[in-house]
């Protein structure tokens, strides 16, 4: 395959392409894909300019998006048009257009899904997208059933000035709708990456209220905005360009991802720039611009492998406002690769590792293309490892960052730890057993878990004195720290109980756990007067249909009955 980027700064620039593109007609191939990107708005410019390509090229298909900027040559364009041409010679290429003001978007989605299960040559799937709104939500939700390995990609039209964005393909123009180019080929391979470069701040918070998918009203049953107001002194005057710098970072299916507060209502609730869902987890996010950098140069490394014939970026033009004059240095990269091009989005579309395809905000999505055999290196000339360079502004930026980021970790760390034993606390080993409990629900794999209980531990400290009790309790936790795998945890639930969290593990494994954790207490230690230690344990192993709260009864009825027979035992929950 070969790639051409073409930029027009003027509505007669397509006439000095007139050459070129008569050249590729008449070049063998498979399929010519044209991608319009333009920050010219309008209409009946695109539908004139559509109909010029499809002149000369008449057998490529021609699809697009107005953009927040283009990218090309590994600089950003601004109010210019960019021609990204693809000439593939062993791919198909098919369209699909959504115009969801006719179709819904779950019917829409489905049909897609039906194609690339039927399809057994099919290489990815691109999507540019009119608008964010739940129907998007929808169309991306049920495109997840698509088979988990198959590349999806694409962008949410941009758009300045508050002007209405659309996508189009030929001569059909959609304000709701998306555009599904669908790549069928034996021999192109496609590569989806992403990259971000905010880092978490802050505690979690939980989304307790919602009046839709894109607004929260109460995080932990107060009212959204109030962590915006706490932690940031931040009004709601403040949220139009504020929040670029602190976003939230949402947790789904233990994926982290960006979402970007648009406005902080009167009564107190957070509009959102994309999906959330009641129930999940939220922390406030600051961006470090020399982790977006690093990681474009990273990226870079990793490429090299793949060795792209062609990229093409969908950029959060949020990541633009954030880096100011240093926002060429995350392009240049991509370019030293390969020829690359794209646009700034409203939004980015990508999907994790286990299949997800969610909207994304504050994300740089790259997509590598490349078609035939491998061979060493795309360009003469190696990618460079040099350093990025900030500016003065820019450097500030870095220097706070670096200082937030390592307070905010020991500070985080402290949270989380209880003060005596240093093992977790009981809201984190709690936090931790309700993301396992998820992860059980979506049957990624089982749970199980212990509870210990420490035996007469009140005649302990009243016999011997506290402070013999918690050199007993710090000893305690060391025994069922150094007893635990690598990936399990263990928390201190309060007083002399703890709770084990062992992922992965069936209640059989579990109860190994729990009896060499019981004989090393009473063989490991004795009490002043030659006494041993002994503990009680509670085992549990969970199914799909357990809530928090069945767990909890479980255990606490395990680890009753080890009490009632005897103590010094272990229990398995029936």
């Amino acid at each position: 395959m070969q790639c051409y980027s073409y930029r027009l700064a003027t509505p007669k620039g397509i006439d000095l392409c007139t050459k070129q593109f008569q050249a590729l007609s008449t070049q063998k191939h498979s399929a010519i894909l044209v991608s319009i990107f333009t920050g010219w708005f309008q209409e009946s410019w695109i539908l004139t300019l559509s109909a010029k390509v499809h002149e000369l090229l008449p057998d490529a298909l021609i699809i697009g998006s107005t953009t927040s900027g283009e990218i090309v040559a590994g600089e950003i364009s601004e109010f210019t048009t960019l021609l990204n041409v693809m000439v593939f010679s062993q791919t198909e290429l098919k369209l699909r257009l959504v115009d969801l003001s006719t179709i819904s978007a779950e019917d829409a989605a489905r049909d897609l899904t039906v194609t690339s299960q039927s399809e057994a040559d099919l290489a990815g799937i691109e999507l540019l997208i009119a608008s964010n709104d739940p129907r998007t939500y929808a169309f991306l939700s049920q495109l997840s059933q698509c088979r988990k390995e198959l590349p999806i990609f694409g962008g949410v039209a941009g758009s300045t000035n508050n002007v209405s964005p659309y996508v189009f393909a030929c001569d059909k123009l959609l304000h709701e709708g998306i555009v599904a180019v669908v790549f069928k080929s034996q021999s192109l391979q496609i590569h989806v990456g992403t990259s971000q470069g905010w880092c978490p701040l802050g505690p979690w918070f939980h989304i307790t209220k919602m009046a839709n998918d894109n607004v929260i009203l109460e995080l932990d049953h107060q009212p959204a905005a109030l962590v915006y107001e706490k932690y940031l002194a931040m009004a709601p005057e403040d949220f139009a360009k504020g929040t670029l710098l602190f976003p939230l970072f949402l947790e789904r299916n233990g994926h982290r991802m960006l979402r970007l507060p648009e406005q902080a209502r009167a009564d107190g609730a957070l509009k959102i720039s994309a999906d959330c869902h009641l129930g999940e987890r939220v922390r406030l996010a600051y961006g470090d611009p020399d982790q977006i950098l690093s990681a474009a140069r990273d990226t870079q490394q990793e490429l090299l492998g793949f060795a792209p014939e062609a990229i093409v970026l969908f950029n959060c033009v949020t990541r633009r406002f954030f880096l100011q004059e240093a926002a060429n240095q995350e392009l240049l990269p991509f370019e030293e690769l390969a020829p690359s091009s794209g646009y700034y989005t409203a939004g980015e579309v990508a999907r994790s590792d286990d299949g997800d395809l969610s909207l994304l905000n504050m994300t740089l999505v790259f997509v590598s293309f490349s078609e035939g055999e491998k061979t060493p290196a795309r360009r003469e000339t190696k990618p460079t490892a040099a350093k990025h360079e900030l500016s003065s502004s820019m450097k500030l930026v870095q220097h706070l960052t670096h200082f937030i980021s390592v307070v905010s970790s020991e500070l985080e760390e402290l949270a989380c730890r209880d003060r005596l034993t240093n093992l977790f606390n009981r809201g984190e080993i709690e936090s931790i057993l309700q993301r396992e409990l998820s992860d059980r629900r979506q049957g990624k794999r089982t749970v199980s878990a212990i509870m210990v209980d420490l035996d007469n531990f009140k005649a302990i400290n009243d016999t011997y004195g506290h402070d013999v009790g918690d050199e007993i309790l710090i000893w305690a936790a060391q025994v069922m720290q150094q007893n635990i795998r690598r990936g399990d945890a263990v928390g201190r639930w309060g007083g002399e109980e703890f709770l084990i969290v062992l992922p992965g593990a069936s209640s059989q494994s579990a109860l190994l756990v729990a009896e060499r954790i019981r004989l090393t207490f009473t063989q490991g230690r004795t009490l002043p007067d030659g006494k041993n230690i002994t503990a009680s344990l509670g085992i549990a192993e969970f199914c799909e249909e357990n809530s928090y709260m069945d767990c909890y009864r479980k255990l606490d009825s395990a680890l009753y009955q080890a009490k009632q027979r005897g103590k010094n035992q272990s229990y398995i929950a029936e």
